[in-house]
């Protein structure tokens, strides 16, 4: 069997789902007991989402408290994490690559946590692009990299068009 102290699961981006809502209470038993009630209500499909969450408790442009819930929210997700269960290996911490940059981020980029940011990870076949508001992922892209023999004008065309995309969708979620 493997052993591990420290069992990390990364999964996609798009596996974690979130949601941003309006909330003065600071006491754990309230936000948990809020989240769990929420997930059940919104994503009733998904039956263990209130054991598979995680939440930070931000402020948005205007100071006001912000409660950011981000889930698990692909049926796949959780028969993975059952699978690996059964093999012993449950991952004790599950995240995505846009959760690991968010750290990231949060310790390198000044100012961080009150504003809006746009990363982008470029590799030689995909490119990365990664969304974050008030220090908080909102959502990812993945655009893969055509071959294109060496000339990037096309590479650069591509990006340039999908990255404005983005910026449209990002002014809608923010």
């Amino acid at each position: 069997a493997l052993q591990s102290v420290h069992r990390l699961l990364v999964v996609p981006d798009y596996w974690v789902g979130s949601r941003v809502d309006a909330f003065q209470a600071r006491k754990k038993s309230m936000i948990t007991a809020y989240i769990e009630r929420k997930l059940k209500l919104e994503q009733p499909d998904l039956t263990e989402a209130g054991n598979f969450y995680n939440y930070a408790v931000v402020q948005d442009q205007d100071h006001r408290q912000q409660l950011y819930t981000f889930y698990l929210q692909e049926e796949v997700a959780y028969r993975l994490y059952r699978r690996l269960e059964c093999l012993g290996i449950s991952p004790r911490c599950i995240t995505t690559p846009a959760l690991l940059w968010q750290a990231k981020l949060s310790d390198m980029a000044d100012g961080f946590s009150r504003k809006g940011v746009g990363f982008i990870h470029l590799e030689e076949t995909d490119c990365f692009l990664y969304f974050f508001f008030m220090g908080q992922f909102l959502f990812s892209r993945n655009i893969q990299i055509p071959d294109t023999n060496g000339d990037s004008t096309e590479i650069y065309n591509l990006l340039n068009y999908e990255i404005n995309q983005s910026f449209y969708l990002y002014s809608q979620k923010t």
